[in-house]
């Protein structure tokens, strides 16, 4: 499997991905109408927690009211996503020389879903269910 970085190439200005290059792109990636594969891996929080590269590629269930901490050293190709259970929400908060492209202090909670992704060297992206603070 091609890194985020690899398939990137594919797609630069002026590029015109071949229909394999496409297909690979799409095969990367789990769509939410899919059934998770057997082996996806999961975690469970229910405290304030700083992420690492152990979190890379797994669903958290989030059990209990925490924060979040994105350090700016996780791996290149970081991508999570949390999944809050039941009435708790997740701050999640931008550790020492990291950037979120949305603002800070964004919040997960009741039920909902996101994904974080590192999108640059200190820049991660959130998407999904996030409720302003």
């Amino acid at each position: 499997m091609k890194t985020k970085t690899e398939l990137k190439t594919y797609f630069e200005t002026g590029d015109k991905p071949t229909q394999d290059q496409f297909y690979e792109w799409m095969d990367s990636y789990w769509h939410k109408e899919e059934s998770l594969p057997l082996d996806q891996k999961y975690k469970t929080i229910s405290v304030d927690t700083t992420l690492d590269d152990s979190f890379h590629n797994t669903v958290v269930r989030v059990t209990g009211n925490s924060v979040i901490n994105v350090p700016k050293n996780l791996r290149a190709d970081f991508n999570c996503v949390f999944d809050a259970i039941g009435n708790v929400s997740a701050t999640f908060s931008a550790g020492d020389g990291s950037l979120f492209s949305a603002p800070f202090g964004k919040i997960l909670r009741d039920n909902a879903m996101c994904t974080l992704y590192k999108y640059n060297t200190t820049t991660y992206r959130i998407n999904g269910g996030l409720a302003p603070v």
